[in-house]
């Protein structure tokens, strides 16, 4: 799926799965992007590999805020997404 967000295509990608754990999300990431691709997320264990596999990982802690003033990183846009497509299942 593709959507717009500030006049920019974003690739969108979903799955269910049937746990958050580091066994189950990792090789999901690892087929579906690209080594160096950047990746905005909280700072669940399950992601702690993705800067050894060679991604570009910031993170934002949702126990002090939604928006990391450091680096502008945030998931809004994902809850926001998320949201939506609830909304449609």
């Amino acid at each position: 799926m593709q959507i717009k967000i500030k006049n920019k295509i974003t690739r969108v990608f979903t799955q269910i799965i049937p746990n958050k754990k580091a066994g189950t999300i990792m090789p999901i990431i690892y087929v579906q992007f690209i080594s160096g691709s950047t990746i905005w997320a909280d700072e669940r264990k399950s992601y702690s590999s993705l800067m050894e596999k060679g991604f570009i990982h910031d993170t934002i802690c949702h126990k002090y805020n939604f928006l990391n003033k450091e680096n502008d990183v945030h998931t809004q846009f994902v809850e926001s997404f998320h949201n939506s497509l609830k909304l449609e299942i």
